[in-house]
């Protein structure tokens, strides 16, 4: 039986999210294609996984852990993605006022922040407050 690579199928995934998500702004309808392509990938990595190959490596598992890491700067390339089209296509600003478009862009790099830095260890405390809800402490 040959070796299963997880490495490949993830690092390959991570890429078309990161892809998908710049370029969502531009045309919606890729959200669609990146979900029918997540879908297929994990039945047929399941697929191989459970009749054709052995037990991944750790090596891996190691890489696959990274490649999930990476995942928390998705927010991110979707602002820059979604700023980069915005100012490409954008009209002429209106005088003294806001540009109501940029609000998605600006939450998305708000919740990056939090999703990466997270001040005052936030999160952390957020997550030990439902875990002790849900009875679990």
């Amino acid at each position: 039986m040959p070796a299963f690579s997880i490495a490949s199928a993830y690092t390959s995934l991570n890429t078309i999210i990161f892809h998908t998500v710049f370029y969502i702004h531009v045309q919606p309808l890729l959200i669609f294609t990146l979900i029918f392509n997540i879908i297929t990938v994990y039945w047929i990595n399941k697929y191989l996984l459970l009749r054709r190959y052995k037990i991944p490596e750790l090596v891996d598992f190691i890489i696959f852990e990274n490649c999930c890491s990476y995942l928390q700067h998705v927010p991110l390339i979707y602002a820059a993605g979604s700023l980069t089209f915005m100012y490409l296509t954008s009209q002429v600003v209106p005088a003294g006022g806001f540009n109501l478009d940029y609000i998605p862009s600006i939450l998305c790099l708000v919740l990056w922040f939090f999703c990466t830095m997270n001040p005052f260890s936030i999160l952390n405390k957020l997550t030990k407050v439902i875990v002790g809800f849900m009875g679990y402490s």
